[in-house]
């Protein structure tokens, strides 16, 4: 019983990082048509159009690093469904996650500059950074002890 629940919450997780990666697919499309209706909707007016291509180059930057999450974590939750969680490659990856998420911190900081409530983001995303370091190295060292397990087995 418990199995098929941790089955079902990997397979979840794995549905919504999908979805997100769809998501993020849909919105590298659409950044240029959602900045302009944003400054068109709310009237704007001291955004120029230098402003409005800095927003969307910014944004895009944003997709980057956006991107490297979502996909290293569609491969950490396939890591955790073939149960080879204790492995290097997983350290690898929230090492990688993270450090994306600290770059989304520098990234809508400077987004901050247009919009004052990308500081909400940025700071969730610190927290998030440090969140995943701190399971990093938990799993890193429950790696190194599994390893010396089976070396002594």
């Amino acid at each position: 019983m418990i199995n098929k629940k941790y089955n079902l919450s990997v397979i979840i997780s794995l549905v919504l990082a999908f979805i997100t990666l769809v998501f993020l697919v849909v919105l590298t499309f659409s950044i240029p048509s959602l900045v302009d209706s944003y400054i068109e909707i709310t009237k704007k007016t001291e955004f120029s159009s230098l402003d409005a291509t800095w927003i969307k180059i910014i944004l895009y930057v944003i997709l980057i690093p956006a991107f490297a999450a979502d996909i290293s974590l569609l491969a950490l939750l396939n890591l955790v469904a073939s149960e080879k969680v204790f492995t290097s490659l997983a350290v690898y990856l929230l090492r990688l996650i993270s450090l994306c998420c600290f770059a989304e911190v520098i990234l809508f900081g400077a987004l901050s500059i247009f919009f004052l409530l990308s500081l909400v983001v940025s700071f969730a995303a610190l927290f998030l950074g440090i969140v995943l370091r701190v399971v990093k190295n938990v799993i890193e060292e429950a790696t190194l002890i599994k390893n010396e397990n089976d070396f002594t087995v």
